[in-house]
C-alpha cells in the first residue's frame, strides 16, 4: 500500500487543492484541524478523498486538559479552535462538540470517539487561571528531556501557580481521537 505524505510544503490542507479527488483507504490528521480556519469544511474535504469502506482518523487537543480553559491558546498560538467531545457549552468561544462535526459529515459513520489522556496528571491541572511563564513552559521542556523527573516538575508547578503544558512531557496525552468510515 502506498502513502502519500501532506504537510504545510506540500499546500493548503484547507483546500487540498492537489489532491481534487482520490481513492484512498485512509486519511489520518494529527493536530492539525485546531490550525484551519474552517474546521468543518475541511473535514469535508478530507473525507472527499476516501473511497467508499475508507477510514478518516482526526486527532486534536482536548480543550479542558490542553488549553485548559484559557483562550486564545498559550502554548499554541496558530490554534483557531479548541474541541470537546460532547460537552453542551464550552468555556472557549471557539469550541467545536467533535460529535456535532461528525455528525456533519456526509456519507461517514462514527467508528469511533475517545478521550486520549494517557499519563496526563490532573494534579497539575491549573483550568483557567493563571498564564504561562517562561520557567513553567521551561519545566515542560526539561521534563520532555528526562532532565529531572516527574515529581519534581510537580513541585516546580505548584510553586509557580503557572499553567503546564504536560503534553511536553513524554508519555502525556491530552487529545481527543476521532474515527470514521465513508459508507
Amino acid at each position: 500500500m502506498a502513502t502519500i505524505h501532506f504537510d504545510m510544503a506540500d499546500g493548503d490542507a484547507n483546500l487540498l487543492e492537489s489532491h481534487p479527488s482520490a481513492p484512498f483507504d485512509f486519511v489520518y490528521s494529527s493536530h492539525c484541524l485546531e490550525h484551519m480556519h474552517d474546521p468543518l469544511t475541511t473535514a469535508r474535504r478530507w473525507c472527499r478523498l476516501l473511497r467508499p469502506g475508507g477510514h478518516l482518523v482526526v486527532i486534536v487537543p482536548d480543550e479542558d486538559l490542553y488549553e485548559q480553559g484559557i483562550w486564545p491558546s498559550i502554548h499554541n498560538s496558530d490554534h483557531k479552535h479548541t474541541f470537546t467531545i460532547s460537552k453542551a457549552s464550552s468555556w472557549s468561544p471557539m469550541s467545536i462538540n467533535i460529535l456535532d462535526l461528525a455528525r456533519a459529515l456526509p456519507d461517514m459513520e462514527l467508528i469511533d470517539v475517545r478521550l486520549q489522556d494517557h499519563g496526563y496528571d490532573r494534579r497539575l491541572l491549573s483550568f483557567g487561571r493563571g498564564r504561562a511563564s517562561l520557567p513553567v513552559r521551561a519545566i515542560g521542556k526539561l521534563a520532555q528531556h528526562g532532565l529531572f523527573p516527574r515529581r519534581i516538575a510537580g513541585w516546580l508547578h505548584r510553586r509557580s501557580r503557572g499553567v503546564i503544558d504536560q503534553t511536553l512531557m513524554q508519555g502525556r496525552l491530552a487529545q481527543i481521537q476521532l474515527t470514521m468510515m465513508r459508507r
